[in-house]
């Protein structure tokens, strides 16, 4: 085991035999995170949206035009806001 990297080897539990705890975050993170303002991250889908920490997570998740979705006809991806138009007029069908 001499000279092997920790790194370069996946271990599904911690070395030290920790236990994972999920903790609440403390106020005073949670104030801190509230006043930043994050980037989208389907800006490289063009989207511009410049959003407070609390609303980020549903935005990319639930209203967000640009997320890639899936046409049910050809399986190709589109932008979730050009979807309905490609299904109008897509002629394949997966089989």
């Amino acid at each position: 085991m001499a000279g092997q990297s920790v790194l370069g080897k996946h271990r599904p539990t911690c070395p030290y035999s920790c236990d994972y705890v999920e903790k609440r975050c403390p106020p005073v993170l949670k104030a801190l995170l509230s006043k930043l303002n994050i980037i989208c991250c389907y800006e490289i889908n063009d989207c511009d949206d410049i959003l407070l920490y609390e609303s980020l997570e549903q935005h990319e998740e639930n209203e967000y035009i640009y997320k890639i979705v899936q046409c049910h006809r050809c399986k190709s991806d589109y932008l979730k806001k050009h979807i309905v138009q490609h299904e109008l007029q897509c002629d394949l069908i997966y089989i």
